[in-house]
């Protein structure tokens, strides 16, 4: 037992800071010792991994080792297979390693900042820094060499981690296997050159603008003398939400976006806040609304377990005036020209009346549309608003509330959906299910992918957006649905809009998942 023990903290000694490896190194180098880095996920360790560490040690006289931390891997449903705690353990228990620690952020550059090691080193795989879609290896080494480092790459026997784990240790259901085995077959590159055909589309987004207040609380109990729920509030957040977290979630995958939205009789500071918000290549193009605010959500959250107890909404969501109405639809004729697709996202909070619509159908421009259901507007925002689209999606509840049918087997109902606006791809989304999509010819099934739900704020709008530029490609309905499936996939690990879907994390969620 007293082994045991002594094994443990000696363990427990080895994992860092990454403050206290910083000051470690430092120590280390005044006494001429040469610091040696490396840094992955590390999921299953295996043979590869272990040959890595050695041939690492062996180029100098402290091997220091920092893992990603699980909340920022992206590596498909179920990774990491190992929370962060365990890698750092399994890690360091390894003798040739001497330093182990956790690093917030999915590259290695904030421990390169805080090491600075002589030597960073990367796997052979890494070599062709072109292969490396996320471009982090780049950014790494320039960060290295800042710090008079060197960048080398160890030549050993490799595996690939996702591989191991797919074809041994997780068995995803059937369907989904299938159409896994489908995108393995076609290759990573098929995924690649879709994603390249859009990377220049120029996209106009209209929809309501919404800011989603999170207000973490701990619960205290009932009131000792009414009859509700007593919690102690503990911090706050706020987020640009609706259309504004749409564009977000699209802005790195297309050249550029014209937002049109409207923001109320905001305060300069919200205008100030939601424009900080937007990427760089998005175009806000506002009409402010008189006497209404911006439409808010607060979300009252049970910090323990990151649920949502209740929430209240501050709105007003009555029909915009002529004048207002006028701005809006010269906003959009402003813009047509310079777009090559129009994607609503429909809150149902005002923006979107009668004229507008038809002034967007004037343009005959390909078109994308999702109308919400949400609980300022149940029953009054359907689909049904809208005459045709070349790509609808739409969640479970708003396409029944549609067809006025609670009870119909879910396939059946969208097979007899012929009142509905026609579209050339019909998709209704079903949360953990996946999507089903009506095309000409048959219903197609695409399950969801099983994933670490953080918070499903906002998935159903990723799934939408990022799949419409998609959409206009005019590929297989499959693709889009499939694509829809990681956008969501993706979304439900981000709490509110605190980041949005970058296309590395998009490319390297699917590249782990058809390994």
């Amino acid at each position: 037992m007293k082994n045991k023990n002594t094994f443990e903290n000696f363990i427990k000694k080895k994992i860092q800071t990454v403050d206290s490896l910083s000051k470690i190194s430092r120590n280390k180098k005044i006494n001429n010792k040469k610091i040696v880095l490396c840094h992955g996920t590390f999921d299953l360790l295996h043979a590869g991994h272990f040959r890595h560490f050695q041939d690492s040690k062996n180029l100098g006289d402290v091997l220091v080792v920092t893992i990603t931390s699980d909340k920022f891997i992206n590596k498909g449903p179920g990774r990491p297979l190992f929370n962060q705690f365990l890698r750092a353990e399994m890690i360091a228990s390894l003798s040739y390693v001497d330093y182990v620690g956790v690093i917030d952020d999915p590259s290695a550059i904030p421990s390169i900042k805080k090491i600075k090691p002589d030597i960073y080193v990367k796997g052979i795989d890494y070599k062709d820094k072109k292969s490396d879609f996320t471009k982090k290896i780049i950014e790494e080494e320039k960060e290295v060499k800042k710090n008079g480092g060197v960048l080398k790459f160890t030549d050993n026997i490799t595996f690939s981690s996702s591989s191991l784990i797919n074809e041994n240790i997780f068995s995803y259901e059937k369907k989904l296997s299938k159409i896994l085995e489908n995108y393995k077959s076609l290759g990573f590159t098929y995924i690649t050159s879709l994603i390249e055909k859009i990377k220049n589309l120029r996209v106009m987004l209209i929809g309501d603008s919404i800011l989603d207040e999170y207000i973490y609380t701990d619960t205290l109990g009932k009131s000792a003398k009414e009859s509700i729920l007593a919690t102690l509030k503990k911090n706050e957040e706020i987020f640009a939400g609706g259309s504004i977290a749409a564009a977000n979630n699209i802005s790195d995958f297309c050249k550029s976006v014209f937002l049109i939205t409207t923001l109320g009789s905001t305060t300069k500071t919200n205008e100030e806040f939601i424009k900080s918000q937007l990427s760089p290549n998005i175009k806000l193009c506002s009409t402010k609304l008189k006497n209404r605010p911006i439409t808010k959500k607060t979300r009252f959250v049970d910090s323990s377990y990151m649920r949502k107890m209740f929430e209240v909404y501050d709105m007003d969501d009555s029909p915009i005036d002529k004048n207002e109405e006028k701005k809006i639809i010269s906003a959009i004729k402003k813009n047509l020209p310079f777009i090559d697709l129009i994607i609503i996202t429909d809150f149902g909070h005002g923006l979107l009346n009668n004229k507008i619509i038809e002034e967007i159908y004037k343009s005959k421009t390909f078109l994308a549309i999702n109308a919400q259901t949400n609980s300022a507007n149940r029953g009054y925002n359907l689909i049904t608003k809208y005459k045709s689209a070349d790509y609808i999606c739409i969640d479970e509840p708003e396409f029944r509330l549609a067809m006025h049918d609670k009870n119909t087997s879910l396939k059946k109902l969208l097979l007899n959906s012929n009142n509905l606006p026609k579209a050339k791809v019909f998709i209704v989304t079903t949360g953990k299910n996946g999507c089903l999509i009506k095309t000409k010819e048959k219903i197609l099934e695409i399950p969801a992918f099983t994933n670490t739900v953080v918070d499903t704020i906002g998935a159903g709008d990723a799934f939408f957006v990022i799949s419409s530029l998609f959409a206009y490609l005019n590929t297989s309905p499959m693709d889009i649905g499939f694509i829809g499936n990681v956008s969501g996939a993706l979304k439900v690990k981000i709490l509110g809009h605190s980041s949005s879907i970058k296309k590395s994390h998009f490319l390297k969620f699917i590249e782990s998942v058809i390994k």
